[in-house]
């Protein structure tokens, strides 16, 4: 406030700036929901306790790590739904389906990239892509499982060396424009993964593993769908999107209520949006403090506010 008005004053009134701007900011952050759910491309996550799969006192020890938000001493979900051109937070008190349509509507006409949570299912997409990095990771825990044993099973070995080599390659590839290659292409890729996953295996977690990339299984086709709809394998773009706020929370410890979280999410929408869109977050902020939200919008979206 000092920087853009010259303003001057205890911390305490900072509350009545943050209202005001929280009122002009309302119908920007509903707009910025309307473009992501209209968009071709929506990666979406919502961060998970790092500690949630280890024995109760690792997860003891893992306090340090955990990236859920805080809400008054409670647990609140973070959850983020973005592309290159709008970024889009929600706090939630739940990680449920319900959580997951509050964000994302109940339908999208768009290349959904996530990880495998089950809560993404009930969202009717054109396609989802499951996150070639978290099956890459899901391999490398299983393979170092595997490793420990003292007569490792080399059938389960062979298998997660091939899948971790075939998915890789397929994160480098380049994929081609013409919508007959690219499904020409995809087809090569599931052939492959058809074969390597042809054999059942003793080891239990490699199994576990090979179901979920078999024929039929809900993630099937879910493993090259970027290469038939032309996206990124991975769901990097949404995991850097929330790591400023995790940050910013572990700083803060979080929120005392529902309403201050709420601004939390709105606010970070307006300015991770900012962002990746070359804007001024302050000019914004200005904007909101001072003038028509859709000042503000037009600042975002330069070339629909001329269209208008």
């Amino acid at each position: 406030m000092s920087k853009l008005f010259g303003l001057d004053f205890v911390p305490a009134s900072c509350l009545g700036f943050e209202k005001r701007a929280r009122k002009s900011a309302d119908p920007l952050h509903e707009g910025l929901v309307e473009k992501m759910r209209h968009s071709d491309l929506v990666h979406a996550d919502e961060p998970k306790r790092s500690g949630d799969r280890l024995p109760q006192a690792a997860r003891r020890a893992s306090t340090a790590s955990q990236t859920y938000w805080r809400e008054d001493g409670l647990n609140v979900f973070l959850w983020y739904a973005g592309n290159a051109e709008v970024a889009v937070f929600r706090m939630d008190p739940n990680r449920s389906t319900e959580a997951a349509k509050r964000i994302l509507g109940e339908s999208l006409d768009a290349l959904l990239v996530t990880d495998a949570y089950a809560s993404y299912n009930a969202i009717e997409v054109r396609a989802r892509q499951s996150c070639l990095a978290h099956l890459l990771r899901t391999g490398r825990e299983v393979a170092q499982t595997l490793a420990a044993m003292e007569a490792p099973d080399p059938d389960a070995e062979r298998f997660l060396v091939q899948v971790s080599r075939l998915l890789r390659r397929a994160c480098a590839l380049e994929i081609p424009k013409a919508k007959a290659d690219r499904l020409e292409l995809e087809a090569r890729l599931l052939g492959i993964l058809d074969l390597i996953c042809a054999r059942p295996l003793d080891f239990a977690k490699a199994e576990t593993f090979r179901k979920r990339l078999l024929p039929g299984a809900r993630e099937y086709k879910e493993v090259f769908a970027f290469v038939r709809c032309g996206g990124p394998p991975t769901n990097n773009h949404a995991e850097r999107a929330l790591r400023p706020l995790v940050i910013f929370r572990k700083v803060c410890f979080g929120t005392r209520s529902a309403n201050g979280s709420e601004n939390v999410a709105v606010f970070a929408s307006i300015v991770e949006t900012a962002k990746i869109r070359g804007c001024s977050a302050l000019d914004i902020f200005e904007a909101l403090l001072t003038e028509a939200p859709e000042t503000a919008h037009g600042m975002l979206f330069p070339a629909a506010a001329r269209a208008g």
